[in-house]
């Protein structure tokens, strides 16, 4: 297999393949996909067990949820792990000059796209197998076959497919990491966007077809083994679009690789002419750097096409419910009732879309660039001019945290806007409505001291931003299981020491539906909590790399726990024998000089 791999994609697959699914940081995110697989085993038998007692639900019920969860996840994991991985890596190797030397060699473009698309495909699929065991032992207890079982796995290996091409079409035209990396983002978010455009306007008629690119639709028809519309589109259009990524990739390499040594700047310029800088700001003048200097470099027509895409009709749908409420106050008949119910529908269906998808993306985008805020210096050389600077750790580390906030301030201002015109005019409830704005404050505070964490301690930028991606996975995973333990230990225990009432039968609905909000509640303490401790720790490592040391006896020991103590500086044994070897030479030489003074 590997010789006809060779034979069709170049010498690099055999390299490339065994390179990529070695890295240590895989082995642990297998590990944290089997561990979240056991929780979801161990909440279906737990469910299996209170349904007997409270709810009598059919055991088909809960394995079919089950596996609902299971490619849900599996699903976001190709959606969101897959580029971090993917996109960096035509263009980071581009930045270093890697890529420029292969080009000049005699290995075609298409021996580079391909090993790279097999490499990355590699890890992911290492990931994704982890679930192939559980949705096999979800299908045996509901008579489903083991071919049809093993299916489930088809939307996450499509995805991870057509994310890999998208990434590496990306990386072939960015010159950065990070810009290839965000734009990777916006494609997919707008193709999974794409079926709810009749969301916007109902006259739009839409194929079915096109509900299947939203890999999401195939989760509940696979886990009641069956393959319809939906699924079967996801399978067939998310590769398609990833093999499409990797011919342009293979057509776009070599001259784009080409135009970034030869100094094209023309964009630059431009960019620079239309956007003012202004004098630098002497009491904060990193942040001015960060605001002004460090912004994400322009990602051309088609990133512009798809941001707009995504702020313009949040913006419309909003100002658009704005005018209707002002205009129907005064005019109540103006309006039929018709044209009332297809507006606030558009506004309620595109609500539940962005609640979930732009948050993510905000996140994403945060993380991303306070993960590449240092890691990029120290590729482009500037990280040792800030460390000899006289400015404070806790000025840079501030300022490059607000930095990477304001980086994405049209879609937070957006959605911000966009919500709030839902919440007033009931298309959101409150719940809804805090939740989000909530989340996306402390996730974004989160990723945020987690990418400048990450980011202190990687060589390079690709390898902070997939880095950062892997956290955000493994902490939604993580706080989601545990705050839903909590909550659920934290309701009951307060149903059975303070109101034994709420165990009855009649109110255990009640009490389950507080578990959401507690659930919430616990969540955002546990990642303000991880927020703060990152940015401290991260204002101790600066120190540390700095050579200054930390004021106070409580920072003075964080810094020793988490740093070690510091040690007194050694001479190296090279230097030290190269000095050993030297000291004879030099005393026979002065003799005779010695000697001739005299």
């Amino acid at each position: 297999m590997i010789d006809l791999l060779e034979l069709v994609a170049g010498p690099f697959v055999r390299l490339e393949t065994a390179r990529e699914t070695r890295r240590g940081g895989l082995f642990i995110l297998r590990g944290i996909a089997a561990a979240v697989v056991f929780l979801i085993v161990l909440r279906t038998e737990t469910a299996l067990l209170w349904d007997n007692v409270f709810f009598q639900t059919s055991v088909y019920h809960e394995y079919g949820v089950s596996q609902a969860w299971l490619i849900a996840i599996s699903v976001t994991i190709a959606l969101a792990f897959t580029p971090s991985i993917a996109a960096g890596s035509l263009s980071g190797d581009s930045e270093r000059g890697a890529l420029g030397l292969l080009l000049t060699t005699r290995t075609t473009a298409w021996e580079i796209v391909a090993a790279r698309f097999l490499g990355k495909l590699a890890q992911t699929s290492f990931v994704l197998l982890v679930f192939l065991p559980a949705f096999v032992w979800c299908g045996s207890h509901v008579d489903t076959p083991v071919w049809r079982s093993a299916a489930c796995l088809a939307p996450g290996f499509a995805v991870a497919i057509g994310a890999t091409g998208i990434a590496l079409a990306c990386s072939s035209i960015t010159r950065r990491s990070r810009d290839s990396l965000i734009l990777t983002y916006l494609i997919m978010i707008a193709l999974i966007m794409a079926p709810f455009a009749s969301l916007i306007a109902p006259s739009i008629t839409i194929p079915k077809w096109v509900d299947g690119i939203n890999p999401y639709s195939a989760c509940e028809e696979l886990s009641q083994g069956r393959f319809g519309g939906a699924s079967f589109a996801t399978i067939v259009v998310w590769p398609l679009l990833g093999f499409l990524g990797i011919a342009f990739a293979t057509w776009r390499v070599r001259p784009a690789c080409m135009k970034t040594y030869a100094g094209d700047r023309r964009s630059l310029r431009r960019r620079r002419g239309v956007v003012p800088v202004p004098p630098v700001d002497e009491r904060r003048p990193m942040l001015w750097k960060e605001v002004w200097i460090e912004k994400v470099v322009t990602l051309g027509v088609v990133g512009r096409i798809l941001a707009a895409l995504m702020i313009l009709p949040l913006v419309g749908l909003a100002t658009a419910a704005i005018v209707f409420s002002a205009w129907y106050r005064f005019h109540p008949d103006s309006w039929s009732q018709s044209r009332r119910d297809s507006l606030w529908l558009s506004i309620k269906g595109f609500s539940f879309v962005t609640t979930t998808l732009f948050a993510w993306l905000i996140e994403w985008g945060v993380g991303l660039r306070a993960a590449a805020s240092i890691a990029s210096e120290r590729e482009r050389g500037t990280w040792d001019a800030l460390l000899a600077s006289p400015l404070s750790a806790g000025e840079i580390v501030s300022a490059k945290m607000i930095g990477a906030l304001l980086g994405m301030k049209h879609l937070i201002l957006a959605g911000l806007y966009f919500w709030t015109a839902a919440w007033i005019g009931g298309a959101l409830s409150l719940e809804d409505y805090l939740t989000t704005i909530t989340e996306i404050l402390f996730l974004s505070a989160f990723m945020a001291a987690i990418g400048l964490q990450i980011s202190l301690r990687s060589k390079s930028a690709a390898r902070a931003m997939s880095t950062t991606i892997i956290i955000w996975l493994t902490a939604r995973l993580i706080v989601y299981i545990a705050s839903l333990f909590a909550a659920v230990f934290a309701a009951f225990a307060f149903a059975s020491w303070i109101n034994p009432f709420l165990l009855l039968k009649s109110n255990i609905m009640l009490l389950m539906r507080s578990i959401p909000i507690i659930q919430h509640v616990i969540g955002m303490i546990l990642f303000a909590i991880a927020a703060i401790t990152a940015i401290s720790v991260a204002a101790f490592r600066f120190d540390r790399l700095a050579g200054r040391f930390v004021e106070g006896d409580f920072a003075t020991a964080l810094d020793r726990l988490l740093e070690g103590t510091p040690q007194p500086p050694v001479a190296h044994p090279v230097e030290v024998e190269a000095e050993s070897k030297d000291e004879p030479k030099n005393e026979l030489k002065d003799e005779p000089i010695a000697t001739v003074a005299s």
